[in-house]
């Protein structure tokens, strides 16, 4: 918008000599020639300005982004998963498990020691407002469970029985052996005599009687203890099917769901047991995938192999935190 004091015409300034001029437009300006004395070409028209190359912009752009998407998927390709701690609260535990949460964290800090000494850095952190929680789910595996250490425990007193029962039968059947030979040796000997006084087979004959009695009590005894030690190996083997067999095998099982960023801890035996089970659940945290070598703490199925009093983390396990982690050893 223009505005402002009106400005008088000044006439035009005398042309020096040799110098031509040129009129531009219909305004009248005066516009100096070129120093050669040729003349500036008249205006021919309206000039038009240039429209921007979308094409050429278009392809700038979308080879900026390419660039950019490769840039943050190899950051993120590249970046290690556990660089930074795992952090991580306990939830709701069923009271049937008998445990308090200070106890679990007990058990939950040694599992986490042994991945902080494993990977040389640390892993896992204990945070009451983390999202990660570990809980306690009393279903039907842990009351089996319990069921089938109570079976153990009546076999237990039944073996201690038996034991018992074994011992005094033994004792008692020594007994009877030496005091037989005694009595027969005697016999022998007054046989050998022609016949013993009427007071000494009188005491012979009472032996006889005793030690004839004592073999029925020893007998009966004997069938008693094979009757005992027969329904004690058929409830252990039914207990023995019932652990190791079919449906109702029985497993320290856990879970770790990453959709809900939960630890399930459904059933376990021992402490021990425990303490091997979370190890186990907290590597899925970190994105650890099942090994192959059974002694192993990522192996999918406790077994035997495993050293779950004192777990070590076996070179398999290392090389899935290494892998896995994206971490440099």
């Amino acid at each position: 918008m223009l505005g402002g004091n009106a400005v008088p015409i000044q006439p035009n300034p005398p042309v020096p000599p040799g110098q031509n001029i040129a009129l531009s437009g219909s305004g009248g300006a005066i516009v100096p020639t070129s120093l050669s004395g040729s003349a500036i070409p008249a205006d021919t028209g309206t000039i038009r300005a240039r429209k921007p190359n979308f094409w050429k912009w278009a392809t700038i752009s979308l080879i900026a982004i390419i660039i950019a998407f490769w840039g943050i998927y190899w950051f993120i390709i590249t970046a290690p998963y556990c660089d930074t701690p795992t952090y991580y609260r306990i939830g709701s535990i069923d009271e049937r498990f008998g445990l308090s949460e200070e106890d679990v964290l007990r058990v939950t800090k040694e599992a986490e020691a042994k991945w902080d000494q494993a990977a040389k850095r640390n892993m896992l952190e204990h945070d009451p407002e983390a999202e990660l929680v570990i809980e306690f789910i009393y279903d039907e595996r842990q009351a089996r469970l319990e069921l089938i250490k109570t079976k153990m425990a009546e076999l237990d007193q039944s073996n201690s029985e038996l034991q018992s029962l074994q011992e005094r039968y033994d004792k008692l059947l020594e007994q009877y052996n030496a005091d037989l030979k005694s009595y027969e040796s005697n016999v022998d000997y007054w046989n050998s005599q022609g016949g013993a006084p009427s007071d000494i087979y009188a005491k012979l004959e009472s032996e006889r009687k005793s030690l004839n009695q004592r073999h029925d009590e020893l007998r009966e005894m004997l069938n008693l203890l094979n009757d005992k030690t027969s329904n004690y190996n058929q409830e252990l083997d039914q207990l023995n099917g019932d652990t190791n067999q079919g449906d109702t095998k029985i497993e320290i099982e856990g879970e770790y769901d990453s959709n809900t960023n939960k630890i399930s801890i459904y059933t376990y035996d021992t402490i021990d047991d425990l303490r091997y089970l979370l190890l186990h659940e907290l590597g899925h945290v970190f994105s650890l995938n099942h090994a192959t070598e059974p002694a192993s703490v990522m192996y999918p199925i406790s077994n035997a192999d495993q050293n779950k009093k004192d777990p070590v983390i076996t070179e398999e396990d290392l090389e899935l935190i290494f892998y896995d982690c994206n971490l440099k050893r």
